[in-house]
């Protein structure tokens, strides 16, 4: 049992501004599970490498179902910096297909 999906911040900023972000996740437990549940586009760990200037974008993947709760930071390297929270609730599957499902 597995799900994952995109987050996306799209902070509104000057043109001109560099952006660094900072994702972080814990678990119902209050854990830090950052290491564990981000990944690349194989599905590997990034490790330790959760924050950067081009990581408006990231893939998240939970091995198990619960709560997890994420933050990114955004600082624009001028002294601002916003902290956006986003909780995911990962449920296992009802039914098992190996067909694309599309939700509307």
């Amino acid at each position: 049992m597995s799900g994952d999906c995109t987050c996306k911040s799209q902070p509104t900023y000057a043109p001109d501004d560099t952006l660094t972000y900072v994702w972080t996740a814990k678990d119902e437990k209050d854990d830090n599970v950052t290491n564990d549940v981000f990944v690349d586009e194989k599905g590997e760990s990034l490790g330790d490498k959760t924050s950067g200037e081009n990581l408006s974008r990231i893939r998240f993947k939970a091995k198990k179902a619960g709560t997890y709760y994420m933050t990114v930071t955004v600082d624009d390297g001028k002294g601002e910096e916003i902290d956006a929270p986003i909780d995911i609730d990962v449920v296992k599957p009802i039914f098992n297909t190996s067909e694309n499902l599309i939700l509307i």
